[in-house]
């Protein structure tokens, strides 16, 4: 799914799929926020057998160690979605881009499908084409194809039918909320979630409001 004010902003399953066949391993290639420097940006990977979805693509070419590191070969990841388009989401789908056009124009690689919302699409094609090889554009379109998805359409994916749906917020906590309770709901599993004020410590530079007035307080 995706929040249309932000771009793309999230991807879940219907819960019906999940119903269906238990089958899906999820692979977490980061779980770190934009400006994190000891871990990978948010992405992920899910898996039924050795058919792959990956879901973003963190803040750079990193995901193609992440991918390497979890066992999985970046060239099997032939369908992929862009949650939105915030950086620390898409600059490393631009290198899986750059990776799948060279292997295509190589004659090692065959085709891909990226999903996400119309407005990541054009950012994704404008970038590409700045930022790629001239001979490598030819098979933006023809074999990696950029396909733009809306509120509530549906495609199979996995071999299941996925549907694509707007969470109607531009708040990046949404996100944990809304993934907890289809994985609730879908395997009937205890899951919570909660925001945690963790940014709010000594470690918090003193040049951040909330650090001025505290630092002021205590004198």
């Amino acid at each position: 799914c995706y929040t249309k004010s932000q771009g793309p902003a999230v991807l879940a399953g219907n819960k019906r799929v999940f119903e269906e066949k238990q089958t899906m391993k999820l692979t977490m290639l980061g779980t770190g926020n934009a400006l994190v420097t000891e871990c990978y940006n948010t992405c992920f990977v899910l898996s039924d057998g050795n058919d792959h979805f990956m879901v973003d693509g963190g803040g750079g070419m990193t995901v193609l160690h992440q991918l390497k590191y979890a066992g999985l070969d970046w060239r099997q990841m032939r369908t992929i979605f862009v949650t939105h388009k915030h950086i620390d989401h898409l600059l490393g789908i631009i290198w899986m881009m750059r990776m799948i056009c060279q292997h295509m124009r190589e004659g090692t690689y065959e085709g891909s499908d990226i999903y996400a919302h119309d407005e990541v699409i054009a950012l994704l094609r404008d970038l590409a084409g700045k930022l790629l090889q001239k001979k490598e554009l030819p098979f933006l379109d023809s074999r990696l194809h950029l396909i733009a998805v809306a509120d509530g359409e549906e495609k199979t994916i996995l071999g299941r039918k996925t549907t694509f749906f707007d969470i109607g917020s531009t708040k990046a906590k949404q996100y944990g909320f809304w993934m907890v309770k289809e994985y609730r709901d879908a395997y009937g599993m205890f899951a919570v979630n909660g925001i945690l004020f963790n940014h709010e410590s000594e470690r918090r530079g003193e040049n951040f409001v909330t650090r001025k007035i505290t630092l002021a307080a205590g004198r």
